[in-house]
């Protein structure tokens, strides 16, 4: 991640998580069907949706594999977060 890109993400993760916090479950579906994610980087991202819904705190590990799913469905899919958040 370029660091224009870590700044963009900086100021847009309260939006990002707020967007997220309101996701229906067909919402959700939808939002990770996009960032086309298979097999066990699907579970991990509805597992990580699920804290941002129910307020939990993610471990260390659940922080660092939602990055790492961050970077990745912004190459698979040539965005940005700007692009993101028309996912969203």
């Amino acid at each position: 991640m370029s660091m224009e890109q870590f700044v963009q993400a900086i100021t847009m993760l309260p939006q990002i998580a707020e967007a997220i916090k309101k996701m229906s479950d067909e919402e959700k579906n939808s939002f990770v069907e996009r960032l086309g994610l298979e097999g066990e980087e699907k579970a991990t991202a509805y597992e990580i949706i699920n804290c941002f819904q129910e307020g939990k705190t993610m471990e260390t590990a659940q922080q660092k594999a939602a990055y790492q799913l961050l970077e990745k469905a912004l190459r698979m899919n040539q965005l940005d977060l700007s692009g993101i958040m028309k996912h969203l």
